[in-house]
């Protein structure tokens, strides 16, 4: 039933709530400046409850600018793709190949999707 993988791929992104790789980096300077959260939090204007939490990694030598690959989202139109094409009789393995997201990821996001028309029939 595969014809072709869909014109557009679908990418992981960085939410608009997880800060920036730039951030993380800015703050750990500034931490190696000797700089208290308080103050990390007040030059980058972020929340301070942040910067408290990467000061004690920091101190504990477990704060890194890179922002961890679990992070990354996909958008809603990859999940409404993902559903479209398993009403069109796509297997999930079909879906992944199509869609290049993991066959794990489009049967969670289906499984919900059902659940959720469930639920309101109900």
């Amino acid at each position: 039933m595969i014809n072709q993988p869909l014109e557009h791929a679908f990418h992981r992104q960085l939410p608009a709530r997880i800060l920036s790789r730039e951030i993380r980096e800015q703050a750990l300077k500034l931490f190696e400046q000797g700089l208290g959260h308080k103050a990390v939090a007040k030059r980058l204007a972020i929340s301070p409850h942040t910067t408290r939490d990467w000061g004690r990694a920091y101190r504990e030598n477990r704060f890194f600018p890179a922002v961890s690959q679990h992070l990354y989202c996909y958008d809603d139109d990859a999940k409404s793709a993902v559903w479209d094409l398993s009403l069109k009789g796509y297997t999930i393995s079909e879906i992944s190949e199509k869609t290049n997201i993991s066959r794990s990821t489009c049967y969670a996001w289906i499984r919900a999707r059902r659940n959720e028309a469930a639920r309101r029939a109900s």
